[in-house]
C-alpha cells in the first residue's frame, strides 16, 4: 500500500466514530436532562429520605419515634415558608386561630408556634434584602406601634409585671406578623386566599359548636362569649362574599359557612354576642346592594332562629335591657371600676392585664371586695381605659378611625379592575370591625386577635388599592401621550 493509501485510510478512520454507539449515547443527554428536572430530583430526595428513616425507625426509642416523625414534616413546611413569606403569614394565622396545641397537647413542647413566627420572619428579612424593597408603612402602623409601647411602659409600671409583659410579647408578635403581613399581602388573591383560611377556621369551630351546645374548647373560643365574638367577626365576610358570588357551588358554599356561624351564635347563649349579632345583621343590609334580597336572606335566618333557638336562649335574651338584673350591675360597678382606676392612673393606666388584680381596691358594691380579685371589667373600652389609660385609648380609637375612614374612602373610589371585590372586602372588614366593638362591649377583649387581624386586612387592602390605583393612572397617562 502506497503512503498515499495510507494517508486516506488514516483520514477515514478519524472521520468515523470509534464507537458506533456514542451517537445514541449523545442522544439520550437531553432526555435525561428533562428526566432529572429540579422538582423530581427533589421529590426523589424526599422519597429516599423517608425511605431511610423509616427503615430506621424501629431502632429508635419509642418516645423519640413521634419526634422524628414530625421533623421531616415540619422542615419540608419550614422551608416552604423561608421561599414565601406570605404562606408563613397564612401558617401563622391558621395556627393561632386553630389553637392546636390546645386539641393535640403533644404539640406543645414543640413550640410551633415560635417556629413559625421565627421562620416567617426570617423569611421577610431575606425577601426584601433580595428584591431591595423597602417596608411599606401606613399611618396606622404608629397607632400600632404607639399601643405596643404603651404596654411596654406598663411592664415598668404594673403592680404584676409579668403579667403585663405577657401581653407586650403578644402583642410585639403580632405587630410583627401585621407588619409582614401587609407588605408581602400584595395582591387581592392573596389576601382572598387568608380570608379562607380564617373562613374554614370558624366554620370549622361553628359545627362544633352546633354539635356540642356551645363548646369548642381551646383557648380561643373555649368561652362561649369569645366564641360568639369570632363568629360575629367572620358572619360579615360570609355574608358579602355570599352576595358578590359568582357560582352557584360559591354560593351554596358561604351560604353554609353564614349559617353555621349565625347559628354557632346562638348555642353559645351569649347575650353579648347576640346584641352583636344584631348590630352585624344591620350593617349587612345597610351596606348591600342588593338590600331586598340581603332583607330576605336576614328574614330566613331569623325564622330559623325563632323556630330552633331553644327556651333557654329565649331566657337569657329576656334580660339584656334589665339593669337591675345581677348580672347587668355587676357589669355597671366593674365599669365604675375602670373609671376610679383611670382617674388614679390616667397616662398609662395600671398596667396590661392588671385590671383584674387591682379589682379589689377599685372595686364597690360587694360585700367582700378580696373576692372580685381576678375580675375583668367586662368592656373591651373600660378595659383599654383603665389598664392603658390615655394613651393607650388614644391609640387605640387612632387605630379605629384610620380602619374605619379609610375603608369608607376606599368605597368611594372607582377601580378600573375588580371593584365588585374590593368593595366588598372593604364591606366585609368594617363589618368584621363593627362586630368587635360592638360584641366586645360586655367582653374584655382588648388584647384579642380579631382587631389585630382587621387592621392587617385594612392596611393590606390600602396598599393594594394605591398600587392599582397608580398602575391604572400610569396606563391613563399613556394613552393620553399616544392618543
Amino acid at each position: 500500500m502506497t503512503p498515499e493509501q495510507n494517508r486516506m485510510d488514516n483520514q477515514t478512520s478519524k472521520s468515523q466514530p470509534t464507537n458506533p454507539d456514542i451517537n445514541s449515547i449523545l442522544k439520550t443527554v437531553p432526555l435525561t436532562r428533562n428526566i432529572l428536572t429540579f422538582n423530581r430530583t427533589l421529590i426523589l430526595s424526599v422519597v429516599g429520605i423517608s425511605i431511610i428513616f423509616g427503615i430506621g425507625l424501629p431502632f429508635i426509642e419509642y418516645k423519640f419515634q413521634f419526634i422524628l416523625l414530625a421533623l421531616f414534616p415540619a422542615a419540608v413546611g419550614a422551608l416552604i415558608m423561608v421561599l414565601n413569606p406570605h404562606l408563613g403569614v397564612i401558617a401563622f394565622f391558621f395556627y393561632d386561630y386553630m389553637r392546636l396545641e390546645s386539641f393535640i397537647p403533644a404539640l406543645r413542647p414543640m413550640h410551633l408556634a415560635i417556629l413559625i413566627e421565627a421562620t416567617t420572619l426570617f423569611s421577610w428579612v431575606i425577601y426584601l434584602i433580595i428584591n431591595r424593597q423597602g417596608i411599606k408603612w401606613h399611618n396606622l402602623n404608629w397607632g400600632y406601634l404607639g399601643f405596643v409601647v404603651v404596654i411596654a411602659t406598663t411592664v415598668l409600671t404594673a403592680t404584676n409585671n409579668r403579667n403585663a409583659y405577657d401581653v407586650f410579647i403578644v402583642l410585639v408578635v403580632w405587630f410583627i406578623i401585621f407588619l409582614i403581613g401587609t407588605n408581602v399581602i400584595n395582591s387581592l388573591k392573596r389576601l382572598n386566599t387568608i380570608i379562607m383560611v380564617l373562613l374554614l377556621v370558624h366554620l370549622y369551630f361553628a359545627i362544633k359548636a352546633i354539635l356540642t351546645g356551645g363548646f369548642v374548647g381551646g383557648s380561643l373560643m373555649g368561652d362561649e362569649n369569645d366564641l360568639a365574638l369570632a363568629m360575629n367577626v367572620f358572619i360579615p365576610f360570609a355574608y358579602f362574599f355570599l352576595m358578590g358570588a359568582k357560582k352557584p357551588s360559591a354560593k351554596i358554599f358561604y351560604l353554609v359557612i353564614l349559617i353555621a356561624c349565625v347559628s354557632a351564635v346562638i348555642v353559645s347563649l351569649s347575650r353579648g354576642g347576640t346584641v352583636g349579632l344584631v348590630a352585624v345583621v344591620l350593617f349587612c343590609i345597610m351596606k348591600s346592594k342588593r338590600r331586598i334580597i340581603g332583607f330576605s336572606l336576614v328574614l330566613m335566618l331569623g325564622l330559623g332562629v325563632i323556630f330552633f333557638a331553644p327556651d333557654e336562649y329565649w331566657n337569657d335574651m329576656q334580660t339584656i335591657s334589665d339593669t337591675s338584673e345581677s348580672t347587668a350591675q355587676t357589669r355597671i360597678n366593674y365599669w365604675k371600676a375602670s373609671v376610679r382606676m383611670f382617674i388614679d392612673y390616667p397616662v398609662t393606666g395600671v398596667g396590661a392585664d392588671n385590671g383584674g388584680i387591682r379589682m379589689p381596691e377599685y372595686i364597690k358594691g360587694f360585700r367582700d371586695a378580696n373576692t372580685q380579685w381576678g375580675r375583668t371589667f367586662h368592656g373591651t373600652f373600660p378595659q383599654v381605659l383603665a389598664e392603658l389609660g390615655t394613651l393607650g385609648m388614644g391609640c387605640y380609637l387612632f387605630m379605629i378611625y384610620l380602619a374605619l375612614t379609610g375603608l369608607l374612602k376606599i368605597q368611594k373610589r372607582k377601580f378600573l379592575e375588580n371593584q365588585e371585590t374590593i368593595h366588598k372586602i372593604a364591606n366585609s372588614i368594617m363589618g368584621g370591625i363593627v362586630a368587635f366593638l360592638v360584641t366586645g362591649t360586655f367582653l374584655s377583649t382588648a388584647y384579642y386577635p380579631q382587631l389585630w387581624t382587621m387592621f392587617l386586612f385594612s392596611v393590606a387592602l390600602f396598599h393594594i388599592t394605591q398600587a392599582q390605583s397608580a398602575r391604572e393612572s400610569s396606563n391613563n397617562d399613556r394613552l393620553v401621550e399616544t392618543g
